[in-house]
């Protein structure tokens, strides 16, 4: 709604902001499908907010599982920053090997599985913490 305030108000006055706010699932579909990544039109809005929506309710009335898929989409595709020598960390697996060197298949292997001895709880907390870092600016890695 404030995208479509906004394009109306900016016929009246150029000066007026357009912008708005997009859902993930639509952010998504504009990065995949839109020309440049970019928003260039009402239609192309509409059109991406269509595609969101039939996307995220394809399988009926339950969008847990796409919701699930659409964070994750999110996160594997959002540059996460970058690291001197290195440049653009993009995703959580990459952000895993270059911060902590974790391999994404280890990391679920051991989140996934029973921790039966100290040695395993600890090294599963550990993997937790990393994992979490970047759900939370404040405890994340320093990104430069």
């Amino acid at each position: 709604m404030l995208a479509a305030a906004g394009r109306i108000a900016g016929i009246v006055d150029r000066r007026f902001p357009e912008g708005g706010a997009s859902t993930l699932a639509t952010q998504i579909e504009k990065f995949r499908h839109s020309p440049g990544g970019r928003t260039p039109s009402i239609a192309e809005k509409l059109l991406q907010m269509i595609t969101a929506s039939a996307s995220a309710y394809r399988n009926g009335p339950d969008t847990t599982a796409a919701r699930r898929e659409i964070v994750a989409a999110y996160l594997n595709s959002t540059p996460l920053g970058s690291r001197p020598g290195y440049g653009e960390v993009i995703g959580l697996p990459e952000a895993l090997w270059i911060w902590y060197g974790t391999d994404l298949a280890e990391a679920t292997g051991i989140l996934t599985s029973p921790a039966v001895t100290k040695a395993q709880r600890t090294r599963k907390g550990e993997i937790y913490r990393q994992v979490l870092a970047f759900c939370s600016p404040a405890a994340g890695p320093r990104i430069t």
